[in-house]
């Protein structure tokens, strides 16, 4: 991973936008903004996103879209998304899991478990990425040792 992971911050409300920065930025992320959607999706096709901290209720399309979108991408399925929801029904967290999103925090948000969430998450990408890398490399070398048989 790159040494500032870049989390894209998706909020239709700017000051939810500029709570989450302020607690990103110190701790050596990057952070990319989006107030909906649509620019969400923009960003991460034009971006290396490492993580995507998305709203749920917001204008045109919602969160759980967003995240349908992103997961139904074989480009950006790897990306760890967040559901925050201001949303409580347990029906709500489950239609976040069922989009896609690897887990879901409950508005007003703990800023240590928002933390301490997005490190593991990245954590976890971390580790995913370099097992995925590990096989392809097992994989070619055994195809190059299959055609050095026949």
């Amino acid at each position: 991973m790159k040494a500032k992971p870049l989390i894209l911050v998706v909020d239709d409300q700017l000051q939810n936008i500029e709570l989450l920065e302020a607690l990103l930025l110190p701790q050596g992320y990057e952070v990319v903004k989006a107030e909906n959607g649509e620019a969400a999706l923009k960003t991460i096709g034009e971006s290396t996103v490492d993580l995507v901290l998305l709203d749920v209720v917001m204008p045109k399309m919602d969160g759980f879209e967003v995240c349908r979108r992103i997961k139904g991408d074989e480009r950006f399925r790897s990306i760890p998304g967040v559901m925050l929801t201001a949303l409580s029904a347990k029906e709500d967290r489950i239609k976040g899991i069922e989009a896609g999103a690897e887990d879901c925090i409950s508005k007003p948000i703990d800023q240590g478990e928002v933390l301490a969430r997005v490190k593991m998450l990245l954590r976890q990408k971390e580790l995913t990425e370099n097992l995925t890398h590990a096989y392809d490399n097992i994989t070619r070398l055994t195809d190059i040792g299959a055609e050095r048989i026949f």
